[in-house]
């Protein structure tokens, strides 16, 4: 019972991180078409670390609130898809691999989240929403680089000391 409340504690502060992130420090794109933000960081590190469900449930959540509470419901649905298998990708990885391998996890999450909105800009814009896919690489790099910095200091911080918390 322990885990599990520590798990849903840490998903919702990481669910309203991810959620002020991407809400709040966001960058618009070019004609309206979406936005750049840092909530993906937290998004991947949130499955690094609670794994490959409790990462989805933050992607979920965080994503989706973010584009109902800026007006953009016509990409929640595409944006939970693209948070979800974002972090269940990563998450996926760093549960069954144990090496550095693990981190190819981050970069195959986050291309996944570009290609589902890649879709989404096809079918909600035609073929000129596709430019916002090019900052969606760049949303995607930041991401993971932001990602495995926050892991790398979670396990320095964290770890050593994780049986004294307890």
């Amino acid at each position: 019972m322990k885990t599990i409340t520590k798990n849903i504690t840490f998903a919702a502060l990481l669910s309203a991180i991810a959620y002020l992130l991407t809400a709040f420090a966001a960058i618009p794109y070019a004609g309206g078409a979406g936005y750049l933000n840092f909530g993906d960081a937290v998004i991947i590190f949130s499955s690094m670390i609670l794994g490959p469900w409790w990462g989805a449930l933050v992607g979920a959540i965080a994503g989706s609130l973010a584009d109902l509470s800026a007006g953009y419901i016509s990409f929640a649905l595409f944006t939970l898809v693209a948070k979800a298998g974002e972090a269940i990708i990563t998450g996926l990885f760093f549960k069954y691999i144990k090496n550095n391998l693990k981190y190819i996890g981050t970069v195959l999450g986050a291309l996944f989240m570009v290609a589902t909105y890649f879709v989404a800009y096809l079918i909600l814009y035609g073929v000129g929403g596709l430019i916002s896919s090019a900052f969606d690489l760049i949303q995607a790099t930041v991401g993971v680089v932001f990602s495995i910095i926050l892991y790398q200091l979670y396990i320095k911080i964290y770890k050593p000391n994780a049986n004294s918390a307890s």
